[in-house]
Order: structure tokens, then C-alpha cells, then sequence
């Protein structure tokens, strides 16, 4: 298995499960509550970030252990890393606008949109690095 292949599917991973963590806290009245990218105003981002989230490792692990075969070139593949990874960053910027601009003070982004952004930076700037480290055994070809 590469390493590189391996740790973006982590990245994958973190987006996926960065959508159940809070992505905001509501605080007003001495009252406080927290959301996660299943609930209002966030949600159709929330799910989009959870299937990219859920593509990326699936797609990236069952390669990785030989189940499936895609058959794209080198340079397609990093392109499709880096737009998945863009789209995490993307979703996780919008969120952060739309949670800002619609609590009217009374809201604050949480750590979960925070962690779904890391992992999409992490997995652009992974899809353009080198790595050739392997880890664990090579799938037999059959």
C-alpha cells in the first residue's frame, strides 16, 4: 500500500467524521446549544461533506487493498484528490459564512467545520506531494 494513498484516505476519514462534531454553538440568554453539519443552516453542506468524506476513504482504501480497479491516470487521480479535498475546504468556508451572517452575533463556528477544512487543505497538499513510501504488503495480483 502507498502511504500516500493510505493517508489521504485518513483525510477522508476526518471529513467524514467531522460533519458529527459541532459546527456551531448557539449562545443567548445564558442558554447555549451546538449543532453539527446535520442541522440548520448547515445541513445540505453537512451531507455533501459527508459523502465527499465517505468517497475519498472508500475510494482510496479499496484501491489501496486490490477490491476495485479504476484506471485513471496518474495526473487525473491527483486531480480528483485535489478537487474533492477543494470541495471540503469549500464546504467548510461557506459554512462558516453562513453561520456567521445568519446568527446575527448570537452564533460561533465549532470544531467540527474547522476539523473538515483541515483535512481537505491536508488532502490537496498530500495529492501534490511525493511520496513513495510503502506500508504493510502489496495486494497479490491475481
Amino acid at each position: 500500500m502507498k502511504l500516500k494513498d493510505l493517508l489521504i484516505a485518513i483525510c477522508g476519514g476526518v471529513g467524514f467524521i467531522a460533519v458529527f462534531l459541532p459546527w456551531f454553538s448557539v449562545s443567548a440568554f445564558g442558554m447555549s446549544a451546538t449543532g453539527n453539519g446535520f442541522d440548520n443552516p448547515v445541513v445540505a453542506l453537512g451531507i455533501l461533506s459527508l459523502i465527499i468524506g465517505l468517497v475519498v476513504a472508500a475510494w482510496k482504501l479499496l484501491t489501496m487493498f486490490g477490491l476495485i480497479k479504476i484506471n485513471l491516470t496518474p495526473k487525473l487521480s491527483r486531480i480528483v484528490d485535489s478537487a474533492l479535498g477543494g470541495a471540503m475546504v469549500l464546504f467548510g468556508i461557506i459554512a462558516i459564512i453562513i453561520i456567521n451572517t445568519q446568527s446575527a452575533g448570537f452564533a460561533a463556528p465549532g470544531f467540527g467545520v474547522f476539523l473538515l477544512i483541515i483535512a481537505g487543505i491536508a488532502q490537496v497538499i498530500l495529492t501534490w506531494t511525493k511520496i513513495d513510501k510503502t506500508v504493510g504488503n502489496a495486494p497479490k495480483k491475481q
